[in-house]
């Protein structure tokens, strides 16, 4: 598969479901493989594919867990920041998505660190897990995340750290703040719902 096909699909699958959590994995413990990987890229294209057609067809894409985790830790490197490594993605029943990451955390906390002891950015220093649940809500086109927790190398933080995270690695030209986990966002694609059950994710265009 050409480098503008993998480019396509990378990015496609990243708004999609590592986008829709706005954070990146952590060290994959599930099995990888380069079919799986290129399972996901062929229905990342067919699914681009169809967004594209004059009229597109009713279609229901399965992601598998396997498949995803492969991509992100196969070809999904040019799409993450640097800084942020080692893309893992949890599918839990009931639309519940766990993400996981391994985060150079220095450059948060010398932008926003007090300097007093109370500050927990203080204690943030070098490549850390950052670990963030919460369900995953896409219907009629927007998704959201509610989110119901985070850590950082397994120590509970509140919803405003990790935040911070967050939109210090989304920050672009067109987005100088970065991206806010409350905020609601577009599909790409023409993508009108997506499912999150245990293992997998259903794609309804």
């Amino acid at each position: 598969m050409n480098s503008i096909a993998r480019r396509a699909a990378g990015f496609l699958l990243c708004s999609l479901l590592v986008g829709a959590f706005r954070l990146p994995g952590s060290a994959v413990d599930g099995k990888i493989s380069r079919q799986a990987a290129d399972r996901l890229l062929r229905k990342a294209i067919a699914i681009n594919a169809n967004a594209l057609a004059s009229r597109p067809a009713a279609a229901r894409t399965t992601v598998t867990e396997e498949e995803l985790n492969s991509f992100l830790a196969l070809d999904a490197r040019e799409q993450l920041p640097v800084g942020v490594a080692e893309p893992r993605v949890e599918m839990l029943a009931g639309g519940r998505v766990v993400a996981h990451a391994v985060v150079d955390l220095d450059a948060v906390r010398k932008q926003r660190s007090s300097g007093g002891w109370l500050d927990p950015s203080s204690y943030m220093r070098g490549q850390l897990p950052v670990s963030a649940t919460g369900a995953l809500r896409a219907a009629e086109g927007l998704a959201r995340l509610d989110l119901e927790s985070a850590e950082i190398y397994g120590i509970r933080i509140p919803k405003s750290l990790l935040q911070e995270v967050v939109a210090y690695y989304t920050r672009s030209s067109e987005n100088p703040r970065g991206l806010d986990l409350d905020a609601p966002f577009p599909l790409p694609a023409r993508i009108r719902a997506i499912e999150v059950r245990k293992g997998q994710a259903i794609v309804l265009q």
